[in-house]
């Protein structure tokens, strides 16, 4: 069975909005865009229609915020990023976290989710180095859906590496 999203009518701006990011991040050029808006405007559906228009070429991480998950420490994060690592054989995990990136062990291996819980300066730099390192595999497409339920760990890295995207 296939499934198809029904055409996003009136989101025209939004959507070349997207392409443009989209082309950007396939010619290694960082970029953020954020939808905001009322409960049930189309936020998701503009997340999904992104998602579907970078999974040809994009390795596509996302994640979604959730009411009774917001207080686990990078929840978001681990969303994101631990199946990344953990689906990689060990030479590409070794390389994905090399130098600074290994800063970001505690947070994506830590037996005890609290451990490590403490959104450091030092935690927030190896995931944005994990990230760096993921990106030059392959071009990126990072989705959160529902960030205003995303926990506050997560929040501070996603702003984070979005001050960094244009270098």
């Amino acid at each position: 069975m296939s499934v198809q999203l029904a055409p996003l009518v009136e989101r025209e701006l939004e959507l070349e909005t997207v392409e443009r990011l989209l082309a950007g991040a396939r010619t290694r050029s960082g970029g953020a865009v954020v939808f905001e808006g009322p409960a049930g405007i189309g936020k998701s559906s503009l997340l999904a229609a992104a998602q579907s228009a970078a999974a040809a070429d994009l390795r596509v991480l996302s994640a979604r915020g959730g009411e009774l998950e917001r207080e686990l420490p990078f929840g978001i994060v681990r969303q994101l990023l631990e199946s990344a690592v953990v689906s990689s054989d060990a030479e590409e995990r070794e390389a994905l976290l090399a130098g600074a990136a290994a800063l970001a062990r505690p947070v994506l291996f830590a037996a005890d989710p609290e451990a490590g819980a403490e959104p450091s300066f030092s935690a927030l730099h190896g995931l944005y180095w994990l990230t760096i390192n993921l990106a030059d595999t392959q071009p990126l497409l990072v989705a959160v859906d529902d960030a205003h339920w995303a926990d506050i760990a997560s929040l501070r890295w996603l702003i984070y590496l979005a001050r960094r995207l244009a270098g």
